[in-house]
């Protein structure tokens, strides 16, 4: 009866036309920015004074807990916040945005609103950005403000991914019992095992987040087709695994040996599980940008996207190509550089969220006006936090750049043009100048990659057009240093830099086109004035040490005896510190002042002698 099914199954698939993957270009619908506008949205609110109830009641969870926000909308994790005393802390989220929160505890998890499995909770900020709404409560409840986050405490093995399946079938009658199967997102890679020869995989996955789905097997291929945990709790139904580019659900993915892609169609929100349903062969689809050029010309085409035509054109379920200009600027790390850079996104306008494909093989052509006139020397792709790796391919025609990356709205395309860039000699870092040099510090600049040899670039002391010292935005003038040809060499003049107080310093150097080159220095002062300097410290502590003397003498006026003995220890002693301080500063003393001293000295023995006497 298996096999006869199985048999079935591979009939109605061998029955299909199966003809060579041929590109098209899918016609989507037209959308304006104002459609999705809210995925890109950076303004804020904050969401204040939240309470945290036990669930079903009005008791407030005193335990600190940890909640977890994640953007389901930009598909990223947001703010983490702790819970105190039964309430939650004030946290930022984005206006417009739908975010999953979910608790990373051992005792307690939080409670759906629907009481589904996957414990989590979804919400959104209202207009006013002062209350949070449910996003997922059943029937009109779902625009009521959210009065509280209910939590419950966990039952054994319960956490906060959701427990799914799929069947990962063969298109001939190959059994693949258990070969691995996985499932990777942007965050983690879940591995699953087929657990029969319908191709049944059951695995754990986190709610709403994108995975890939592909086999340890290097003679199939799968379906390049994002697939996503979704709560639909509020229709009454189970969280199921979809396909996010249609929101269908991923009953069935088909693994060919071929180098064919197959998925079951998606179907209609009834959720209609009976029967066998035929497989489609994904399409290898051009999705152009919705942005055009001047030439109504595409920003941005992707090649190498395996869809099915519903996933383009259907009225409820549209996948669209969103591409931004963002321009120079956007990274802190690109210093001198010359780049533009341009933000590539897959939007789901069935659900309005980002898509995010991290795998494949994908060709993306993009005109780019500013490339007109110059040479793209590197393709990077920038991570959230500025981390640059470089593309598999790049080409150029013009202000036309192709190229080639195994993801899609993952990372921001950075495209860097061939410019000089200058950056100090090893000598000229952190290099120390004393005063008593008869010239000025002097810091060498050369180009990137220069030297010496006829094919290198040459640095051309005529593009240095300023030079600036410390935080003073005022360039220096002419006069104040030098400049001549050898990389480019400043020298700043002797005059000018005795000016400087002693420490650290840095030079920035200003060649044109604003590049900026900032080395440190240091100023050491003249080695006479240091140990003049060091000669008037010591004086001061030997006039410190004759005053602590005479305050000694009259704070014990009432023992004179005492007293005498101690002032001339005190004598003696300050006369070897006098001693001492002349030999080390050089100075000369007088030979009188010895011996005015040694009198004194031995009149005090004199005086203590008979005192002792009459007593």
């Amino acid at each position: 009866m298996v096999k006869a099914r199985r048999l079935f199954t591979v009939l109605i698939v061998m029955m299909m036309t199966i003809a060579a993957i041929v590109p098209y270009t899918a016609q989507a619908v037209d959308y304006k920015e104002e459609d999705y506008k809210e995925i890109y949205n950076a303004e804020t609110a904050t969401l204040s004074g939240m309470p945290v109830y036990m669930s079903g009641t009005i008791n407030k969870v005193n335990d600190e807990l940890t909640f977890t926000f994640y953007d389901t909308t930009a598909q990223v994790y947001g703010p983490t916040v702790k819970s105190v005393n039964g309430v939650l802390a004030d946290v930022e989220l984005i206006k417009g945005h739908d975010y999953r929160i979910f608790l990373e505890d051992a005792k307690y998890i939080v409670q759906n609103p629907n009481k589904a499995a996957g414990n989590s909770m979804y919400i959104m900020l209202d207009e006013s950005g002062n209350k949070a709404i449910s996003a997922k409560r059943i029937g009109l409840q779902n625009q009521k403000p959210m009065e509280a986050i209910y939590v419950k405490e966990k039952a054994k093995g319960e956490d906060n991914r959701v427990e799914t399946s799929t069947e990962v079938m063969d298109f001939g009658f190959e059994d693949l019992t258990d070969t691995k199967v996985l499932f990777t997102s942007e965050f983690e890679t879940v591995e699953g095992k087929i657990e029969d020869e319908w191709g049944t995989v059951t695995v754990k996955l986190m709610e709403s987040v994108n995975y890939i789905v592909s086999l340890v097997d290097d003679n199939y291929t799968t379906a390049v087709y994002p697939v996503t945990v979704k709560d639909h709790s509020e229709k009454g139904v189970l969280k199921r695994l979809y396909q996010h580019f249609s929101c269908a659900e991923a009953k069935k993915i088909i693994a060919s040996s071929e180098g064919k892609i197959f998925v079951y169609p998606r179907v209609k929100p009834q959720y209609i599980s009976a029967g066998i349903q035929k497989p489609e062969l994904l399409k290898m689809t051009d999705i152009n940008s919705v942005q055009k050029n001047a030439a109504n010309e595409s920003i941005v085409t992707v090649k190498g996207v395996h869809v099915q035509d519903k996933d383009i054109t259907d009225e409820d379920a549209k996948l669209i190509l969103n591409a931004r200009p963002l321009g120079k600027g956007s990274l802190d790390n690109m210093g001198q550089r010359d780049y533009t850079v341009l933000d590539i996104d897959l939007i789901n306008m069935y659900r309005t969220e980002i898509c995010k494909v991290v795998a494949g093989d994908y060709t993306i052509i993009a005109n780019v006006p500013e490339a007109q006139g110059k040479e793209v020397k590197a393709v990077w792709e920038a991570d959230s936090n500025g981390k640059l790796k470089p593309v598999k391919f790049f080409e150029q025609a013009g202000g036309k750049i192709t190229i080639k990356t195994d993801s899609l709205s993952i990372y921001n395309t950075v495209i860097e043009f061939k410019t000089d860039i200058y950056v100090p000699t090893e000598e000229s870092k952190d290099q120390t100048w004393s005063k008593d040099a008869e010239v000025g510090p002097k810091f060498t600049f050369k180009l990137e990659g220069e030297d010496g040899s006829d094919n290198a670039p040459k640095a051309n002391v005529d593009e240095l057009e300023a030079v600036r010292i410390d935080n003073n935005q005022d360039p220096l003038k002419t006069t104040d240093y030098d400049k001549r040809q050898g990389s480019v060499i400043v020298e700043l003049t002797k005059a000018y830099a005795d000016k400087l107080t002693p420490g650290a310093h840095k030079l920035t150097a200003v060649f044109k086109g604003g590049k900026e080159v900032t080395v440190n220095f240091n100023v050491k002062e003249k080695k006479i004035e240091a140990e003049q300097n060091q000669g008037e410290n010591n004086n001061s502590s030997i006039d410190n040490n004759v005053v602590d003397n005479n305050k000694s003498v009259n704070d014990n006026s009432n023992n004179k005896e005492i007293a005498k003995v101690n002032n001339v220890k005190n004598i003696k002693n300050n006369a070897k510190v006098i001693k001492a301080q002349s030999v080390s500063t050089s100075d000369t003393f007088n030979l009188g002042m010895y011996i005015i001293v040694g009198f004194i000295a031995l009149g005090s023995i004199g005086f203590i002698v008979i005192k002792r006497r009459e007593i």
